[in-house]
This record gives structure tokens, sequence and C-alpha cells, in this order.
């Protein structure tokens, strides 16, 4: 998700896969979801996933990830 080119296949491939494989993509994720939405690559992954996700519990669990990270998230570094 942070490679500078392995991003953008990430990203594609969020868009093929099932929604079962969306899920697990976002579970693996969410362990080390604010490391990778501080990378100028990850972040771009991070928002595919999010845009993709349709299961309810997933995007909370995305939520409760991030949330404690808004604003630091939000500082442009």
């Amino acid at each position: 998700m942070i490679d500078p080119f392995g991003n953008y296949l990430c990203q594609r491939i969020l868009e093929l896969i099932s929604q079962d494989d969306v899920c697990y993509v976002a579970r693996k994720a969410r362990e080390k979801i604010v490391l990778i939405s501080h990378n100028q690559h990850g972040t771009r992954s991070i928002q595919k996933l999010i845009e993709v996700v349709k299961n309810k519990e997933i995007m909370e669990l995305l939520g409760e990830a991030l949330k404690n990270d808004v604003i630091n998230l939000a500082k442009v570094y």
C-alpha cells in the first residue's frame, strides 16, 4: 500500500475483488492504518479502501482505528 507504484496496483485490485476480500484487506490494514495513512502513497490506498467497503461493520472498524488520530492525520508534514 505504501509503495510508490504498488499503491496503484492495490487501488486497482480493491476495485475488482469481492466484498469478502475487501473486508479481509480492511481487517489486515486496520492493524497499521494510521501508519499507512501517514505515507503519501499509502493514504491513497486507504482512501480507496474506505471508498469500496460496503460492510457497515468493517466501516466501523476502520473508523474506530482512525478516530484517535484524526487531528494528527489532518496535519501536513
